[in-house]
């Protein structure tokens, strides 16, 4: 019977140190970048941010179809060919947008050429700390350790034991 708890409290405690958090995902991406209004692209709800792309990321005089988070919000022409053309800039506002952070698509419709960025709407008022998304591990982490030694332990106690037995 104690053999039976040692391997199940052993097996228990490797269940739980296997727990590992999810992998991050990675960055939204796609086709060239967009530059924009600072590194992080980030505003308060109802901000203005504007994007842009170099000359000859669209061919001159294109339309192009700009996106926030897949969805079309309004369309604007590159450059003319005057040197060497095909630039654009947009400005987009984060409007009620919740906090979190957007992808912002700009597609040529003959080209096909995609220029990609992020748009980031902060949560209102910056506090300066970041949000709690989860929980502390410790406490896991904590438990299996000692479930862990505590299997080890019953394990040198019955063979400790065992082999008094067996030596009288």
């Amino acid at each position: 019977m104690r053999r039976l708890f040692a391997i199940t409290a052993i097996g228990v405690a490797a269940l739980l140190m296997a727990v590992v958090p999810a992998n991050a995902q990675e960055a939204y991406g796609g086709g060239d970048t967009l530059s924009g209004g600072g590194t992080a692209n980030t505003v308060g709800p109802g901000g203005d941010v504007t994007f842009s792309a170099p000359d000859g990321s669209f061919l001159p005089e294109e339309p192009v179809d700009i996106y926030l988070n897949g969805n079309h919000v309004g369309e604007t022409m590159a450059t003319p060919a005057t040197s060497p053309g095909g630039a654009i800039s947009f400005t987009i506002n984060a409007g009620d947008l919740g906090p979190g952070c957007y992808p912002v698509d700009a597609v040529g419709r003959t080209s096909g050429n995609t220029f990609s960025s992020t748009l980031c709407v902060s949560g209102g008022a910056a506090s300066g700390a970041l949000a709690f998304t989860g929980n502390s591990s410790g406490l896991n982490i904590g438990l299996g350790a000692a479930l862990l030694a505590l299997g080890a332990g019953l394990v040198i106690f019955t063979r400790r034991r065992r082999a008094a037995r067996l030596t009288a």
